[in-house]
């Protein structure tokens, strides 16, 4: 088995901390959205409207369901 660097050590640990806290923030999100009784793709809806404004539904598929 290799001995794992210095560096790499630090590496495998900032990697863990930040999954958690991606983990945490997406939780997070996730019981916002669903206290508004929305799911996420009519969130991502709403939000393509507020930032683009009027887009028509054929372009909903670029903007939401592709991302």
């Amino acid at each position: 088995m290799r001995n794992v660097s210095n560096d790499e050590s630090l590496s495998l640990k900032l990697f863990v901390i930040l999954s958690r806290a991606v983990q945490s923030i997406t939780k997070r999100i996730e019981e916002d959205i669903k206290s508004y009784r929305l799911n996420p793709t009519e969130f991502a809806v709403l939000e393509l409207l507020y930032s683009k404004g009027d887009q028509p539904i054929k372009n909903w598929r670029q903007n939401i369901i592709c991302k």
